[in-house]
């Protein structure tokens, strides 16, 4: 696989988790709201915060399922890189970004965004042979609105 296969596969799986995971929050969100108007009629209060800690739970699996995913990526990539025994690394991969949900949370507790990749906010992930080099970065520019390009 030459360099700029591996570089960008690597930087789109990425793009793919960040999305689910975005995805995740998002639907923590609209069951958190959905449990709060709910609970506005006392009588059924009860149920619908007991659903929304089963929808949290379900919600942490699959959250769970990215990092490992992540976690395997970054462990084969620093293991491997692309396999090219002469091409060097020269970032590394970074570290899982996201808080995994708590679903014995407080229903008021997941107010704002949780996603911060600190600054900048961006993941690039690079290999060299001199004089190839193959840089992707992945650059989150709002929710749910993740690019990917190359880099010189």
């Amino acid at each position: 696989m030459n360099f700029d296969q591996c570089t960008g596969k690597a930087v789109l799986e990425l793009r793919a988790a960040s999305l689910s995971f975005e995805n995740s929050y998002a639907r923590l969100e609209i069951y958190r709201k959905a449990t709060i108007a709910a609970c506005l009629t006392i009588t059924v209060c009860p149920e619908a915060m007991g659903l929304f800690q089963k929808a949290a739970y379900v919600e942490k699996g699959i959250e769970e399922l990215i990092q490992t995913s992540w976690n395997v990526q970054k462990t084969t990539w620093e293991a491997r890189g692309c396999e090219t025994p002469f091409a060097t690394r020269y970032s590394n991969f970074p570290a899982f970004p996201w808080k995994i949900v708590n679903p014995e949370m407080d229903l008021f507790s997941l107010k704002g965004s949780r996603f911060d990749f600190g600054s900048p906010r961006d993941i690039r992930l690079g290999l060299r042979s001199n004089p190839i080099v193959s840089t992707a970065e992945l650059k989150r520019r709002g929710n749910h609105d993740w690019s990917v390009r190359w880099v010189e």
